[in-house]
C-alpha cells in the first residue's frame, strides 16, 4: 500500500505559500495599476442598471436590476440576465417601457441622475418615426 502525505505538505491552490503574503493579507496580491481599481465611468463602461436608472427610464436601480434579472432587457440582441451588465457607448439596448417597446443606443455614460434634459443626452433613441394614421375614410373607403 502506497504511503499518501500529510495533508500540512500537500500543495493545495487555495493556500497561501508565502509567508510575506500571511503578513499584509489580500493587499498584497491586489492589483496596483489605476486601470485596474477604476471602474465606472473612468473605465468607459458602467452597470447596465445604474446606467438605466440615470437615464430616467426607470424609477429605481432595483426596478432596473429586476428586469434585468427577469431577461426583460436586451444588450446588442442578446438577453441579459445580470444588472451587473457593463454597457459602453455605442451599445443597443431594447426593452418595455410602458406599455410600448423602446430600443436606444448608448450615446454616453452617466455620472449622476441629473434633470430630465441631461438624462436625453445619454441615448439616441433608434424606434422608427411612426406614420401617421390612416384616416377612417380613406381605408374604408369613402362613399361614391
Amino acid at each position: 500500500m502506497t504511503q499518501r502525505p500529510a495533508t500540512d505538505q500537500i500543495d493545495h491552490p487555495y493556500r497561501n505559500r508565502s509567508s510575506d503574503k500571511d503578513a499584509v493579507g489580500f493587499a498584497a496580491i491586489l492589483p496596483t495599476d489605476d486601470l485596474a481599481l477604476t471602474a465606472g465611468v473612468e473605465a468607459g463602461r458602467q452597470r447596465l442598471d445604474k446606467w438605466l436608472w440615470c437615464a430616467r427610464f426607470y424609477k429605481s436601480r432595483t426596478q432596473a436590476a429586476r428586469l434585468c434579472a427577469d431577461g426583460l432587457i436586451r444588450l446588442n440582441r442578446m438577453p441579459v440576465t445580470k444588472a451587473a451588465q457593463m454597457v459602453k457607448p455605442g451599445d443597443v439596448l431594447t426593452f418595455s417601457w410602458g406599455n410600448r417597446i423602446r430600443v436606444v443606443q448608448v450615446a454616453r455614460l452617466a455620472e449622476r441622475r441629473g434633470p430630465t434634459e441631461e438624462a436625453r443626452g445619454l441615448y439616441t433613441d433608434l424606434r422608427p418615426a411612426t406614420p401617421a394614421a390612416p384616416m377612417l375614410a380613406e381605408s374604408v373607403g369613402a362613399p361614391a
